[in-house]
């Protein structure tokens, strides 16, 4: 067996990979393996206090469809992406949200800066084309809802 650990996705993860075959060639009984599978990672989950694959599996209405800023109401259309999205995932970073985001035609930026001496964080959104360029006025996640706002992101 070997476990391979990663980061390539702004959020470490491993895998476990092993043979199904003996040291004589014969193969390894594989009976009910998914159901011995579940409970290992079951103990691992609650060892380490991770969160479990049944609450990852979860959706909530996500769309079916890409944002067409062609049609008009944009803001809605990347409001209605951004709830979704955030509420369907845990994001351990800015770049993992952004990149769901962006199967759905929609990017997100930090901004940081200082208005009359008070510094502020905070997310703008942008609808995309299909090339991935930026299209249209981007917009402040304040009009969009605490739910997707800078707060929120890990």
């Amino acid at each position: 067996m070997k476990v391979y650990k990663h980061e390539d996705i702004d959020r470490k993860h491993i895998h476990i990979v092993s043979i199904r075959v003996d040291e004589m060639g014969k193969k390894i009984n594989d009976s009910f393996e998914k159901k011995r599978s579940d409970n290992i990672r079951k103990e691992l989950e609650k060892k380490y206090n991770l969160l479990s694959a049944e609450k990852q599996r979860q959706s909530y209405n996500l769309p079916h469809k890409r944002v067409d800023y062609r049609a008009g109401d944009v803001k809605k259309q990347v409001s209605n992406v951004a709830k979704a999205v955030m509420k369907s995932y845990n994001f351990q970073s800015l770049n993992e949200y952004r990149a769901v985001l962006s199967l759905y035609g929609v990017t997100v930026e930090e901004v940081k800066g200082e208005v009359r001496g008070k510094a502020y964080n905070g997310l703008v959104y942008s609808a995309l084309d299909k090339k991935g360029e930026k299209v249209g006025s981007p917009f402040k996640a304040s009009l969009i809802g605490r739910i997707v706002g800078y707060d929120v992101l890990p």
